[in-house]
């Protein structure tokens, strides 16, 4: 991913939440779909792991602007290659988006913590 990318991200999220190491990288660029038909995944790619709301924002704000691609991460279960793309992408882990204020059965949303 390009430096000013990485740069720009790690202003929204500090550097510690901004990931570009392949070797950390490598389990979050794909999903549990079957070797055989998974897509080969770019590897030019940057993981985040916001904890905030505003943070997810300010990074899907900024990646519109550039045009870059970002790939939403979860628990990395699916089966049809979603956690998957051959360009260079922002990688958003939800893995740090686990405090939850309120459920809302009826609208069938949460609310976490600010």
């Amino acid at each position: 991913m390009e430096q000013k990318v990485v740069e720009e991200l790690k202003s929204i999220m500090g550097d510690h939440w901004v990931v570009t190491e392949i070797d950390s990288l490598r389990d979050y660029l794909v999903d549990e779909t079957p070797e055989l038909i998974r897509p080969e995944p770019g590897v030019d790619s940057v993981l985040v792991k916001p904890v905030h709301p505003g943070e997810i924002s300010d990074i899907l704000k900024y990646a519109n602007r550039e045009h870059i691609s970002v790939i939403p991460r979860g628990g990395g279960t699916g089966l049809c290659a979603t956690a998957t793309d051959p360009r260079p992408s922002i990688i958003l882990s939800l893995e740090r988006m686990n405090r939850i204020l309120e459920v809302d059965e009826g609208n069938l949303a949460v609310r976490p913590l600010k």
